[in-house]
Order: structure tokens, then C-alpha cells, then sequence
């Protein structure tokens, strides 16, 4: 297999600052698994890195609290203040594509936490009414002109975190204050962010979610073939399922920026999507429901069945387990050129195309376990 970061928890210090101020570097060797120990934004408390030379940790400085009874043992939570009535805890797994080549420490931007390939993520500190998350992923065809599909997106989710980040006077705390701090609204807000800092080129698709801890309330918006799932009860049941958003085969709907020269001179028009095209969901969450955060590269190997038996098999582990064994299980049938019937071969067969097997992509998980009482 190539390269698995599994939990992102790449550089901790110095990550949580690179988040904060977007000027941050880390490094740490290997292949090893690294015990650390869980910050208010740690996204798991080791890394595994399988077949690669180098891996960067992320996020989390601090002690953090005890994880609710449920991820008692699990690798890693974002656990809410204790007045809060519900809480989340998160665990994140992503895998690049064995097509691409391990990005070397030094070709890592400021923003590029973790080589998860093309993709990229956020999860917000785990403080005030409402957290957020993100997963997003970069489109691969840049490459020819020169540019690397890894910075746009890990620049939407960088700016997406700095959002998160406002206090009272914020325009987070405003929103927070009228009631419209929306998965919807840190999508628009991190991408104008964005955009007035100086957006860098390239393009990405985009599913953020909002999690309100007071009223308990899920919201999801989707922007492209990234998507979401909700997972409930001891059978799994299947109570929120994104739809992927696409122009045509293989061509999702993206948030995009070009070079200045290229459309003054015709070669390519920045006719990209708007944060306002995603598609919204909303779902009142019970305890113990399962949050599945993904970019395309799950959903293109495994249908919604595949996920929910992986996700069965994987529950006792708590939720860093459950996002491994998802990025794994992608990750082999992305490896089977045929023989198997996969969401990809049965789009391409709906647009007039023939593919064959798994494939082969970036593939970023975030798996959130509900706690909490009506």
C-alpha cells in the first residue's frame, strides 16, 4: 500500500500554530507508530505511516479531557466543553494514492499538514457552541500546467480553521450570537477569507459540517463528489447520505481560481463554482450516531454498504479505528483492476464509458461519534 497518515497528528505544537497563523513547519521520520498524547484539537494520539519515508504530524498541544465512555480507548477526540449537552469526538485517517509519488518535507507548503495526497482537512478547537469540520480535495489536472493540486485545498481548509477561530467580536461570534453559524456559512466564509488573502491557483471540491452542541443539530454542506454519512443505531441504519453534485462524469462541482494571464489571454475561463451551489443537509443527532466525513476516494471504491459493514466491523475500536479501516478497505479495492463492481465502473457505465475495478485516488476520512442527551 502507499503511504497511510493515519490520524494526521503530524508536528503538534507547531501544527496547532501553522493552523492558527498559517506559518508553520514539522517534521518527524518514518515508518513508526508515535503514542502522543491528545490535545483539545487532537485529531488522534498516534500516526502510522505504512511504505513511505516521511509523514508530518498536525494539531494539538494540550491535555485534553477524558473521551466519553463510548471512545473509551479510541485514538483520538475533539471532546466538547463538559456544560455542553452534546459533544463529538473525531478521528481522521487519509491515504495518497499509490499513483502519486510520497511528498518530500521540503515540498510541503505552510498549509500542508499531512501528505494526504491532493486532499485536505480541518477540524475546528473543540471550544463555544458550535464546531466545525471540513474535508476537502484538490483537482489532479493542474499537474500539467505546473501547479500542485494540494495547495488550493489545504488553503480553503486552512482559512475555513482561521474562521473558526473568532472570539465574541468575530464574525463568528456574530453569527454564532443570530443563530446562522451553518456548515453553509463557514464554507462562504472560508473561501472569501480565502480569496481576500490572495487565493492561491487551482480548484477543489468541499463538504463542511457544523455541529451545534447546544441544540443539537448536525449541518452538512456539500460542494461536489466529497460527501458525508450518518450512521445510526446497533444495525447502522443509514438516517443522512449526501448526494454527489457533478457538471458531467468526472467533472464535479468545484470552487476554483486561475492565473490572471490564463484568462486574459483565453486559455482557460474561472467559470468555478460558488460556496452558495453546495448542497445543504440538516439532522437532529442522537447519541452514539456516527458522523462519516469523506472525499471521493472512499465513495468511488465502496458503496454505502460496504462503508456500513466496515464501520460494524471496526465500531469496537472507537473512531480513529473505524477511519483506518475505511481508508484500508478504499484503498484495496482502489487496487483491483478487475472483476469487481465499484461505484466508479457504474458511473462511468451510466455516461457511455467503460472502466474496470477500483480507483486509484487520495482518500481522507474523518469519522465523529455523538455523545450527548436530548
Amino acid at each position: 500500500f502507499p503511504a497511510f497518515c493515519f490520524g494526521c497528528q503530524c508536528g503538534r505544537a507547531r501544527a496547532l500554530s501553522a493552523l492558527r497563523t498559517a506559518r508553520a513547519r514539522s517534521h518527524a521520520p518514518a515508518p513508526v507508530a508515535m503514542p502522543t498524547r491528545a490535545g483539545p484539537v487532537a485529531l488522534a494520539a498516534s500516526l502510522l505511516v505504512l511504505g513511505a519515508t516521511s509523514a508530518r504530524r498536525s494539531l494539538g498541544d494540550h491535555d485534553a479531557a477524558e473521551p466519553p465512555p463510548a471512545a473509551a480507548g479510541a485514538e483520538g477526540q475533539v471532546t466538547a466543553p463538559q456544560a455542553a449537552r452534546w459533544s463529538w469526538s473525531v478521528g481522521i485517517a487519509c491515504g495518497r494514492s499509490p499513483e502519486k509519488p510520497p511528498r518530500p518535507h521540503a515540498s510541503l507548503t505552510s498549509q500542508q499538514l499531512c501528505d494526504c495526497g491532493e486532499d485536505a482537512f480541518f477540524v475546528s478547537e473543540p471550544s463555544g457552541a458550535v464546531e466545525f469540520a471540513g474535508v476537502a480535495d484538490g483537482v489532479g489536472s493542474w499537474r500539467k500546467y505546473g501547479v500542485d493540486p494540494a495547495v488550493f485545498p489545504w488553503a480553503l481548509m486552512g482559512s475555513c480553521y482561521g474562521v473558526s477561530q473568532g472570539g465574541p467580536g468575530s464574525a463568528l461570534g456574530r453569527e454564532l450570537a443570530a443563530g446562522n453559524a451553518t456548515a453553509r456559512w463557514m464554507l462562504a466564509s472560508g473561501y472569501e477569507r480565502m480569496v481576500q488573502g490572495g487565493a492561491p491557483v487551482g480548484s477543489c471540491t468541499a463538504c463542511v459540517v457544523s455541529f451545534d452542541k447546544t441544540l443539537g443539530v448536525l449541518r452538512v454542506a456539500n460542494l461536489g463528489d466529497s460527501g458525508a454519512l450518518v450512521f445510526r443505531g446497533s444495525d447502522n441504519g443509514v438516517v443522512l447520505e449526501t448526494r454527489a453534485q457533478t457538471w458531467a462524469y468526472n467533472t464535479p462541482y468545484q470552487l476554483k481560481k486561475i492565473p490572471e494571464v490564463y484568462e486574459r489571454f483565453g486559455v482557460m475561463d474561472n467559470n468555478g463554482d460558488r460556496p452558495e451551489s453546495a448542497d445543504d443537509y440538516e439532522l437532529k443527532v442522537s447519541d452514539g450516531d456516527l458522523l462519516v466525513l469523506a472525499t471521493d476516494g472512499l465513495f468511488d471504491n465502496l458503496d454505502t454498504a460496504d462503508i456500513k459493514r466496515l464501520v460494524l466491523g471496526s465500531r469496537a475500536g472507537g473512531h480513529t479505528a473505524i477511519a483506518r479501516a475505511l481508508v484500508k478497505g478504499a484503498q484495496k479495492i482502489s487496487q483491483i483492476t478487475f472483476g469487481v463492481e465499484t461505484p466508479y465502473v457504474r458511473a462511468a457505465r451510466e455516461a457511455g464509458k467503460t472502466r474496470f475495478g477500483g480507483k486509484p485516488d487520495d482518500i481522507t476520512v474523518l469519522v465523529g461519534w455523538v455523545h450527548g442527551r436530548p
